[in-house]
């Protein structure tokens, strides 16, 4: 026969386990969880819920774009406010004014960084700090459509609509993947190419 004490036991087993689950017992740490959980779109309609919003970085162009929402905040969130770059899961950098740690964004730690993308940071002038806000992209459909040390860039057939941009030279890193130009020229790579000013037809040589 099993003693009183033992029965005692079994009953405080779940207040034990309730007791060791800190996020059930703090709601600030339990609604920043869910915060983090919701889509964009669903963000601010959510009590407790904020927006943390990032200038995405125009490598290209050398300017940040417009702040846009990124991540979903809850009430919680600790931020720092020096300048800082995050990275989403598809490779896209964004620049922080204020960091607020979104869930689905990594830090990018400034010595992490490898050439040639660190030199074009934060070697050049301006460095990525200083650098301005993108001014909007007139429409075109070839190159003399855009204005001096600028080229008609877009994706799609090489006659689509397109955007003007900066005709930027910057060092290529490897492997290099032949590309052919709008302009029936073979390039080594993109990258190549962008910095010769020349819209991508498709992969591969030009035949």
């Amino acid at each position: 026969m099993r003693s009183p004490l033992y029965a005692f036991c079994l009953c405080l087993l779940p207040l034990l386990a309730h007791c060791g689950d800190t996020e059930a017992n703090d709601p600030a740490k339990s609604s920043t969880a869910a915060c983090q959980e919701l889509e964009i779109a669903d963000c601010e309609v959510e009590p407790g819920c904020r927006l943390d919003y990032g200038a995405k970085l125009n490598l290209e162009k050398r300017c940040v774009e417009e702040p846009t929402p990124v991540a979903c905040l809850g009430p919680i969130a600790t931020c720092d406010l020096s300048f800082t770059i995050g990275e989403t899961a598809l490779g896209e950098l964004f620049r922080f004014a204020e960091w607020c740690g979104p869930a689905d964004l990594a830090v990018v730690e400034v010595h992490q960084i490898d050439d040639p993308l660190h030199s074009q940071l934060f070697d050049e002038e301006p460095n990525v700090w200083s650098w301005p806000a993108c001014s909007p992209s007139a429409s075109c459909r070839t190159d003399t459509d855009c204005a001096d040390g600028e080229y008609c860039n877009g994706e799609g057939p090489c006659d689509s609509p397109g955007i003007c941009q900066e005709i930027i030279s910057v060092p290529c890193p490897l492997p290099l993947n032949e590309v052919c130009g709008c302009d029936g020229v073979t390039y080594q790579s993109e990258c190549v190419a962008r910095s010769a000013g020349a819209r991508i037809a498709f992969e591969g040589g030009c035949r």
